[in-house]
């Protein structure tokens, strides 16, 4: 293999548009889709990218408390 990239598509940070961006920083959601690029040199045919919805909907920086049935960022 001769470069692996990785996109992100979602929202951004503020709430700006929804796009294909390089790196994800929202540590509260996880992207809408994940893109998984694989490029090889010839002879070898081109791959297309690997597209993967993540069909998370909840917070992902959200700890679950059981008991109290509340989310927090620290341990529960």
């Amino acid at each position: 293999m001769d470069a692996l990239s990785f996109g992100y598509f979602g929202p951004g940070a503020g709430g700006s548009a929804a796009g294909w961006r390089e790196s994800w920083t929202d540590a509260d959601r996880l992207p809408d889709l994940v893109r998984i690029g694989v490029r090889r040199n010839p002879p070898f045919q081109p791959w297309p990218d690997i597209v993967i919805a993540t069909h998370v909907t909840a917070n992902a920086g959200c700890v679950l408390n059981s008991t109290a049935l509340s989310c927090s960022r620290g341990q529960p």
